[in-house]
């Protein structure tokens, strides 16, 4: 796809919802399609939105969240406008319903169940007050109010961290806008700390299998003017023993009570190689990715994802067939490799427990 000047300065963007009330829509960019072609959806029920979360049209852990509480509202909004005049009450089994079911799209995520816990408890406090297309309403202002929080916390994220990073950094999938609310999370930092002057440039692994480094961190950074190199996942620890490198930052899909990190797969690898060469490893990402009932990483069951992601990459068959396939969506790194966590509330330094419930208190 050919780049003009108005590429540079125009952001991506993953989430945005069109409309009011009764005739609104959920319209997502399909990251599917990234970066051959420029494609939004138009989602206007639960399970299109299910769908899109799913199959990676929205991904990251923050827009599937967001993206999980338009969705409540979409399957109400019909169940509503066909009680017209009758209380809240009638929609408390498609509440239910519409969390249950969308939950289940990314067990993982914790950013999804919060969203989603959000919406359930939203709903509970309104109850026996409000009529069910007034309740609507209200969860769809709930929604908003997810989206926009998001979209400050990433701010404060990028703040936190971009005084750490200069020189060359290494990152891996997508953290940006078009994985979050604002301007992201690990790329959030990158660029804030681009903004400023520090002269950084940006090494991405492609991230296989999905290639969300290539196909979209890659372009995301060159629309915002920062330097961007792409390598293979393979090529990592070359780059690192050169010498170049400065920090490693990635994102998380959850953070356990004791700092352990489940992040996009190859995270644990590239934390193993900073230690081994004696790079700052950071992650960045909002409290609200910490999940204080879980004690650590090992206790977070890991998606394995089809086989044919890896067997037919974009289509295209690269092994047998019907050959077998280990692969995983995410990966363990322990807390111990982790320099710091860099979160909207601030910096925790070499994670631990108490540090960890020092931050969320």
């Amino acid at each position: 796809m050919p780049r003009t000047p108005a590429d540079t300065v125009k952001p991506l963007r993953s989430i945005a919802w069109d409309g009011g009330l009764e005739n609104g829509r959920l319209v997502v960019l399909d990251q599917t399609r990234l970066p051959g072609s420029v494609r939004q959806l138009s989602l206007r029920d639960l399970e299109s939105v299910r769908l899109a979360i799913t199959e990676f049209s929205v991904r990251g852990s923050s827009a599937i969240g967001i993206a999980a509480a338009y969705g409540v509202v979409l399957h109400l909004i019909p169940r509503a406008v066909a009680a017209t005049g009758k209380g809240s009450e009638i929609l408390n089994k498609h509440v239910e319903y519409a969390v249950e079911r969308l939950a289940s799209a990314r067990p993982t995520a914790v950013s999804l169940c919060w969203a989603l816990e959000r919406q359930r408890q939203c709903y509970k406090r309104h109850i026996g007050h409000l009529t069910a297309l007034e309740m609507c309403a209200r969860l769809l202002m709930e929604a908003k109010r997810i989206h926009r929080e998001d979209e400050e916390l990433c701010a404060r994220i990028a703040d936190h961290g971009a005084p750490l990073l200069t020189g060359n950094v290494i990152t891996l999938s997508n953290t940006g806008a078009l994985a979050t609310g604002g301007v992201g999370t690990a790329l959030g930092c990158i660029q804030r700390a681009h903004q400023l002057g520090r002269k950084v440039r940006t090494y991405v692994c492609e991230s296989r299998p999905l290639l969300a480094g290539s196909r979209l961190t890659a372009p995301e950074l060159q629309r915002a003017g920062v330097p961007v190199t792409v390598l293979c996942d393979t090529a990592a620890a070359a780059l690192m023993a050169t010498g170049q490198i400065k920090a490693v930052i990635v994102g998380a899909e959850c953070i356990a009570a004791n700092g352990d990190l489940i992040g996009n797969v190859g995270t644990y690898q590239l934390a193993v190689l900073a230690k081994g060469h004696r790079i700052p490893f950071y992650v960045a990402a909002p409290g609200s990715a910490i999940d204080a009932k879980v004690k650590d990483g090992t206790k977070v069951a890991i998606e394995q994802r089809d086989g044919d992601e890896v067997r037919r990459p974009r289509g295209v068959l690269v092994a047998p067939a019907d050959v077998e396939v280990w692969n995983p969506a995410f990966d363990l790194t322990p807390a111990e490799l982790i320099t710091a966590i860099i979160t909207d509330r601030g910096v925790v330094r070499g994670p631990s427990p108490i540090k960890i419930r020092n931050l969320l208190a």
